[in-house]
């Protein structure tokens, strides 16, 4: 019978380990080598020399795998550089294009936040019918004429912030959030009655009716059927051009309708804040800046609005019985 040499750690360490990967089921791996991971440095992670057993290589592969990821979301949350971190050697693929992926979005943020704070939106020009910004500030209505000494160019109307207006006293909230609205609107071109006048003179222009040939494309698409050979067919509409200009550009086919304005019957112009002219019957009218004409109104509460409108009626029949009984 031969005596046995008694086991060293080692052969016992790794036949637990062959064990243990039996277990579970691995392919057999040989031991593995320091040579073979010497491009990983552990120092930096605080972590021992590399293992020569297959089980500890695991086990030290899925730490060094945590620390990278955690060092990666601790530097991506804190914004703090992974350069310290990694080592000099050529060798660190991983850690060094996750270290060029931080880098290259924080620079993308820093690019695009100076961007959008040096960049303002344009100031518009001011059109015929709202030629400076006391005008824009009654039309637009809700009380804002009274601010027009507080804006006291058009610049400052379409440069001023949220918080400058504030410390100007434009309150309250409400209200510069409608200014803030109606400015950005009228810089897109969006205007109320009256906006796409183009002979203004003293505040107000003249409108008047005027006779257009409809093209044959329009009448086409609304009917569906071709005109006769020989008719023109005629449609009718509000200009503000005066009697020479009409003329001249009719028979360019220049002329443009005004907007929110319309012919009912023969010869009557019908719209809002129009004041007919006298011996006219309704043919020809003015139109003139007026206080609110382009104001939004806000809603009004019916029974103490949608929260509280049930509650208020049900306490409103209640009364009412009880008058009732009486």
């Amino acid at each position: 019978m031969e005596d046995k040499k008694p086991e060293s750690k080692t052969d016992i360490a790794e036949t637990s380990s062959n064990s243990v990967l039996s277990g579970i089921n691995l392919p057999s791996t040989p031991s593995v080598s320091v040579e073979t991971f010497n491009f990983i440095n552990f120092s930096h992670f605080g972590l021992p020399a590399w293992p020569v057993t297959t089980t500890d290589a695991l086990l030290r592969v899925g730490k060094w795998l945590f620390a990278g990821l955690f060092t990666g979301f601790f530097a991506y949350q804190t914004g703090m550089s992974l350069s310290p971190l990694l080592m000099a050697s050529p060798a660190r693929s991983v850690p060094s294009t996750v270290n060029h992926y931080l880098l290259q979005r924080r620079n993308c943020l820093r690019s695009l936040h100076a961007r959008a704070s040096a960049s303002q939106p344009p100031i518009p020009k001011p059109i015929p019918f709202v030629p400076d910004q006391s005008t824009f500030l009654k039309l637009i209505g809700r009380g804002l004429s009274q601010h027009a000494a507080k804006l006291p160019t058009w610049q400052s109307l379409f440069s001023l912030t949220n918080a400058q207006l504030r410390e100007l006293g434009v309150e309250p909230a409400r209200t510069r959030r409608y200014l803030l609205w109606w400015r950005d609107r009228f810089r897109k071109g969006i205007f109320g009655v009256g906006g796409d006048l183009m002979n203004v003179k003293d505040g107000g222009a003249e409108l008047r009716i005027v006779e257009v040939p409809v093209s044959k494309a329009d009448i086409q698409s609304s009917t569906g059927t071709t005109t006769a050979i020989g008719l023109q067919r005629m449609r009718k509409i509000v200009v503000d051009e005066p009697l020479e200009v009409v003329e001249r550009k009719l028979s360019r086919g220049h002329l443009k309708a005004v907007e929110y304005m319309k012919v009912i019957g023969a010869r009557t112009i019908v719209g809002p804040y129009l004041q007919p002219v006298k011996g006219t019957n309704g043919s020809v009218a003015t139109i003139k800046v007026q206080d609110g004409m382009w104001e939004v109104k806000r809603g009004v509460k019916v029974d103490g609005g949608e929260r509280r409108k049930i509650q208020v009626r049900r306490k409103r029949l209640l009364d009412e019985r009880k008058t009732s009984r009486k």
